[in-house]
Parts: C-alpha cells; sequence; structure tokens
C-alpha cells in the first residue's frame, strides 16, 4: 500500500517538510535552541535562521520605566501638553500659538526649578504676597 504526502505536510521521520511547490524543506533545531532551515531551489540553496529574542528581566523592565519616568514631565504637566496637542491637532488653535505656548511653559518650569535648586525664594512682588 502506498502512502501519499500531502503537500505542506511534515515527515516525522526527517526533519523535512514539502513545500508548496514540490522542494523539500530541511528544518534544524540545534542544542542552543537555535532554529535553521534549508530550501533547496535547482538554482539556488537558502539558509536562513530564526533571530533569537531575549525577554527582558524584572530589573531591566524596572530600569526602562525609570528612565522614561525621568524624563516624561509630571502628570499635570503632561495633560497640559496633551491639551495643547488636541488644541493643535483639531485646528482649534493654530500650531505656532500652542508651539508658543509649550515653550513658555517649559521656561517658567526651568526658571522654577533652578529658584529652587540654589535655595533662592521667589520675588514678593511675584507671588503676589507681602514681605510682612
Amino acid at each position: 500500500m502506498a502512502t501519499m504526502e500531502a503537500k505542506g505536510a511534515r515527515s516525522p521521520d526527517r526533519g523535512r517538510e514539502t513545500g508548496a511547490s514540490g522542494q523539500e524543506v530541511e528544518k534544524h533545531v540545534h542544542e542552543g535552541g537555535q532554529r535553521t532551515g534549508t530550501l533547496s531551489l535547482p538554482f539556488a540553496t537558502v539558509h536562513w535562521r530564526l533571530p533569537e529574542f531575549r525577554v527582558p528581566g524584572r530589573q531591566e523592565m524596572d530600569a526602562a520605566v525609570h528612565a522614561v519616568r525621568s524624563v516624561l514631565p509630571p502628570p499635570s504637566q503632561l495633560a497640559y501638553y496633551t491639551g495643547l496637542g488636541v488644541l493643535a491637532v483639531f485646528e482649534v488653535v493654530e500650531w505656532p500659538v500652542v508651539a508658543v505656548a509649550a515653550a513658555g511653559m517649559i521656561v517658567a518650569q526651568r526658571a522654577f526649578r533652578s529658584q529652587d535648586e540654589h535655595g533662592e525664594k521667589p520675588d514678593a512682588k511675584a507671588s503676589g504676597k507681602s514681605a510682612e
């Protein structure tokens, strides 16, 4: 009794598979789990290997999250910038006005941050409080 293999069927005794056009494809799994393959065609032989993907560990993920959080502004400022972006996208406000508003906010935040770092108090006139 003769047996027939369907196209794309895997031969269990050999690490081979029959391709859609009838060529045999060899598949290999090496000791390290690396998967490779070979396709022999009449005019060329193609070799390939699947890339190895490494899943990052918890410490690496924590370091990445910390790096991103150190660059992003606080949530209230992020909401402000998001709101400006939405206004610009829907053309409620022209984009140059949005850019100036965002730049003004950045400059003001840096000025307040530099005063805090140097231990300076804001002017009484600027804060609206009396010196008494």
